[in-house]
Formats: structure tokens, C-alpha cells, sequence
């Protein structure tokens, strides 16, 4: 990439560029030789005014302390919006139906499958900050919903500055309960399906060596000296002793073992 700086800033004309990107350069140490260059990219700040988003803070009821919509309008009347309508729908029928009703007729607003998925996906990595904040809503036709993840800096054991997250998988779910009542009742009237989809993954995306392997091919395309000068320059980083392969590849195993004890 330092290399070929110049060849990727070249192209195409800033004010060519979507969504008002502009270049910003960053001083980067080439640990090879410590000699410092500058790196310019193209990139924009996820901004409401940046993404011409409209935000709207909506039912106060679905998770234990609210949450705001950022959402490309295409109405003049915000409330009208398709979005909002679509949404609070849905949050209006998770909120007022339990048991049965809630089982016949969740279908009509997620996609069930996919929030298993990340149900499931959530647990393994032990995303503990991710079960009612830090969720992106998808829709793929404005009526069914299902939840993505974003700033995933506190997963594998690991706070956000680096430390060792004391929440492990064995009481995760008790983290998970109060903060996300769609997951609560997915996972109160879901069981056999749930136990079935995880199953599934175990034989394959969800295998230890497949998520190991996923580590080692990607910590792999990082030059080892790169390492060895990151731990050089921040010798008193908490994250060199929990950010190893060796830990994420033993938290796989230990993860994996508490969540085949549960289905089991």
C-alpha cells in the first residue's frame, strides 16, 4: 500500500467522488526503516449532514434504554416516512405479543433465520456490547427486519481498550436478557429451531478449525516484524497479552465447549 500511495490517490477526481469524500492523510511509522510517510485516503465520517440522514428518536420500549433511527428520507413529512412506519410496526408487534401470537406471526416483520444467525453469531464472539446498542436494522423490502453488527471492539474475551472482558459466554445470555426484548422472545419461543441452526453452523462456519483458520490467515497476511515493532513502540498495551493468536485460538476452544454444553 505505501508503495502505491501515489497510483491510488490519483484516481478518480475528488470532486468526482459520492457522498463528500475527501482525501486525509495519516502520518504511518514504515517499521522497516521508522521512517515516517504519509498515507492519504479517501474516505467520509458517518455524519447524519455528511449522508444527508434524517435522525428521529423512536419507541423507547423496545430495548431497555431506547435507541435513535438515522435513515435516508425520501418524504418531506418525517413522519410519514416509510421507514419509520415500517419499523415501529414492527417494534409495536414485538413489544405487545407474546407465546403463540408471537410465534405465528414474528415472520411477518424479521427475518427469522437471519436474527438467529446473529443471535448465534453474537454469542460465539462474545459480543457483549452488541446486544442492544451497536446493531445496524436491514430491511431488503422495507417490511422485514434483521440486525447486522458494527463496532465490534469488544469480542474473543477482549474489552475496547484492550483488556479482558470479565463477561464470559457461559452468563452471556444474562447480559442478553432486558436489553433486547426482540431476542428475548426469539429465544423463549425458538428453542428447537435455534438449537437446529446452531447445530448446522458447528459442522462447518462454526467449526473450531475453520475460525482458527479464519485467525491465522489473517493475522498471517501481517509481516511478523510488523508485530514485533507494534510491541516495541507500545510495550505497556494490555492488548499484546490478550490479543494473541494462542488466546483468541484458546477462547474459540472455550467458547464453542460452553455452547455445546447448552444445546447438549
Amino acid at each position: 500500500l505505501i508503495d502505491n500511495v501515489k497510483e491510488i490517490i490519483s484516481v478518480p477526481p475528488v470532486e468526482k467522488l459520492p457522498f463528500k469524500a475527501k482525501p486525509i492523510a495519516n502520518p504511518v511509522n514504515k517499521p522497516e526503516n521508522n521512517e515516517i510517510v504519509n498515507i492519504s485516503i479517501f474516505s467520509t465520517s458517518k455524519k447524519s449532514q455528511t449522508l444527508g440522514l434524517i435522525k428521529e428518536i423512536i419507541n423507547d420500549d423496545f430495548t431497555s434504554s431506547g435507541f435513535e433511527l438515522e435513515y435516508c428520507s425520501t418524504e418531506d413529512t418525517i413522519g410519514n416516512d416509510w421507514v419509520v412506519e415500517s419499523f415501529n410496526a414492527m417494534i409495536d408487534f414485538v413489544n405487545n405479543n407474546d407465546g403463540e401470537a408471537f410465534r405465528e406471526g414474528i415472520s411477518n416483520y424479521v427475518c427469522l433465520d437471519r436474527t438467529i444467525d446473529s443471535i448465534l453469531y453474537t454469542w460465539l464472539i462474545n459480543a457483549n456490547d452488541n446486544t442492544a446498542k451497536n446493531i445496524l436494522w436491514t430491511t431488503y423490502d422495507g417490511l422485514h427486519w434483521f440486525s447486522s453488527m458494527y463496532d465490534m471492539d469488544g469480542t474473543w474475551g477482549i474489552s475496547w481498550n484492550g483488556m479482558q472482558n470479565t463477561i464470559s459466554p457461559q452468563n452471556f445470555w444474562n447480559k442478553v436478557s432486558g436489553p433486547n426484548n426482540l431476542w428475548v422472545k426469539i429465544l423463549e419461543n425458538f428453542q428447537t429451531e435455534i438449537r437446529q441452526r446452531y447445530l448446522e453452523l458447528r459442522l462447518n462456519i462454526f467449526s473450531a478449525e475453520n475460525l482458527k483458520n479464519s485467525f491465522r490467515e489473517f493475522m498471517g497476511t501481517i509481516p511478523s516484524f510488523i508485530y514485533e515493532s507494534d510491541k516495541a513502540k507500545w510495550t505497556e498495551s494490555p492488548s499484546i497479552k490478550w490479543g494473541t493468536l494462542e488466546y483468541i485460538e484458546n477462547y474459540i476452544d472455550m467458547a464453542i465447549t460452553t455452547i455445546d454444553n447448552y444445546f447438549n
